[in-house]
């Protein structure tokens, strides 16, 4: 019952991104995987493949699975999270960047083959804004709490990472990005700095100095 009820949920979603002229296709975060949920993806993927739309799922690292990646059929990519990397003892706090780059790499390396193993092509999350364990300044009850790390020194440390990547599987980066409120916001920054624009936009990530 329940996969059916999965099922139908699926051709309804679908029903109004085909009818949508100016919809790509789906993107699903629904941060964790259950294999009861494959019949929502297999039918989602089927319906939007008959439309020629594209279906992307989020990946928490740790949580790849051939049979999944195989569900979403050719039409599909999946996304790695690339941040957020803490550990049960580290939690509440922002580990630093050299931490969190060995983290991402063993992270990649898993991921990566599964994806090989069910071909599938990836993209890769990239810390631009702050995260919940990669952020600058944290508000926690009223009081601001200061990282020595910077925005820029996760998104370097990724870029080493990602650099190191020569799949022909691999598209590139995946950016997530926090609507800045004052009221609900405690992560900082809620923008992308004009530094880290200047790597991202000018310099290839793939061949930068910041990737060898």
């Amino acid at each position: 019952m329940a996969g059916k009820k999965y099922q139908e949920a699926a051709d309804q979603i679908a029903e109004k991104i085909n009818s949508d002229s100016n919809a790509d296709g789906v993107f699903l975060d629904l941060e964790s995987y259950q294999p009861t949920l494959l019949p929502f993806y297999q039918t989602l993927a089927q319906d939007l493949k008959t439309h020629h739309k594209i279906l992307s799922v989020i990946v928490r690292p740790g949580e790849e699975n051939k049979e999944w990646f195989q569900s979403l059929g050719n039409n599909a990519f999946v996304v790695l999270y690339g941040y957020d990397l803490h550990h049960s003892e580290d939690k509440s706090f922002p580990v630093s960047p050299e931490i969190y780059q060995q983290r991402l790499a063993v992270a990649v390396d898993h991921f990566m083959q599964v994806a090989q193993s069910a071909y599938i092509p990836v993209m890769f999350g990239i810390p631009l804004i702050a995260t919940t364990y990669e952020w600058e300044e944290k508000t926690v009850g009223g009081k601001k709490l200061k990282n020595s790390y910077r925005q820029i020194d996760y998104f370097k440390a990724a870029l080493k990472v990602y650099g190191q990547i020569s799949s022909p599987l691999y598209l590139g980066f995946s950016i997530w990005a926090f609507v800045p409120d004052k009221k609900s916001q405690p992560y900082f920054p809620t923008h992308i700095s004009q530094e880290t624009w200047e790597i991202f936009t000018i310099n290839n990530p793939r061949t930068n100095k910041y990737a060898n």
